[in-house]
């Protein structure tokens, strides 16, 4: 019955409700990305690093981003999935290191 209830109150939940920090609200700006769609997966369990090279390949690999997480949910590592779509894994790192220092910035400068 618990369980059925908790099931209940996620469904229920109005996508509004999940807002997200002012780093998901970046990597979202950042990328053209939905933030509503950032913010879910960052509740999930994503990290902001994660978040950035998922999108990352998802857009080198001209790829919907839900069919990345879908491979890293099923454990790939980000290697293998740069492997699968033909990316160099290396400049996805150094590309989403980057990105993730830009948006620290930015977020950092906005709250002072």
């Amino acid at each position: 019955m618990r369980i059925i209830i908790l099931l209940f109150l996620i469904l229920a939940t109005p996508a509004f409700a999940i807002q997200g920090d002012a780093y998901t609200q970046a990597i979202a700006a950042h990328f053209g990305k939905d933030p509503q769609q950032i913010a879910r997966l960052f509740t999930n369990g994503y990290g902001r690093s994660e978040l950035i090279t998922m999108i990352i390949i998802s857009n080198s690999a001209n790829i919907d981003l839900l069919n990345v997480v879908r491979m890293r949910k099923h454990g790939a590592r980000f290697s293998a999935i740069c492997a699968q779509m033909k990316i160099e894994w290396p400049l996805v790192e150094a590309q989403s290191q980057a990105v993730r220092a830009e948006i620290d910035n930015s977020v950092l400068s906005a709250k002072n």
